[in-house]
């Protein structure tokens, strides 16, 4: 029997960016009329729940990070048919993060298959709006993209009862 361990979430909060890079693409907006979206800007969107703790920019970011760990691994399921087939590997996902904090059109880049695209997806409509990202002290519409890897993990050696291990 396989338990799952969601081992890693990686985030790639860009440090200080000091020139802007804006894409190709407009997005339309709900809130605004259509606008640049940017991949990277001075200060990338983060997860809330860390903006009145009074900490550093390094502090409130990790803070962020250790947020999002956190709602990742008490929201996350292992689709059932990705277990059943052993099936493992990382999932990308891309969204925007709008000038509101809203979290818009996720599109997922890569994943395994069964199922596990789908609960990422689910998992990013389940998560609250963001703190935006800045550029110039203003809130603006920032693509975002991070990684969220599915691991089967056995549960260890299975002992029969009063056996003892030798070593």
């Amino acid at each position: 029997m396989y338990k799952f361990l969601c081992l890693s979430f990686i985030v790639a909060f860009c440090p200080l960016v000091l020139m802007a890079q804006p894409e190709t693409e407009v997005s339309q907006q709900t809130e605004t009329q259509e606008a640049e979206v940017f991949s990277e800007v001075q200060v990338m969107p983060r997860f809330p729940g860390c903006e009145d703790a009074g900490l550093s920019e390094p502090e409130t970011k990790a803070c962020a990070e250790r947020k999002m760990l956190e709602f990742i691994y008490t929201q996350i399921q292992y689709p059932q048919e990705a277990r059943e087939n052993g099936l493992q590997g990382m999932v990308v996902v891309q969204f925007l993060v709008t000038a509101s904090g809203a979290l818009e059109n996720p599109v997922i880049m890569q994943e395994p298959g069964g199922g596990t695209g789908e609960e990422v997806l689910r998992l990013v409509g389940l998560m609250p709006n963001w703190i935006p990202g800045k550029l110039d002290g203003k809130p603006v519409p920032v693509k975002f993209t991070f990684p969220v890897r599915f691991k089967l993990e056995s549960s260890g050696p299975i002992m029969k009862k009063g056996k003892k291990k030798r070593n």
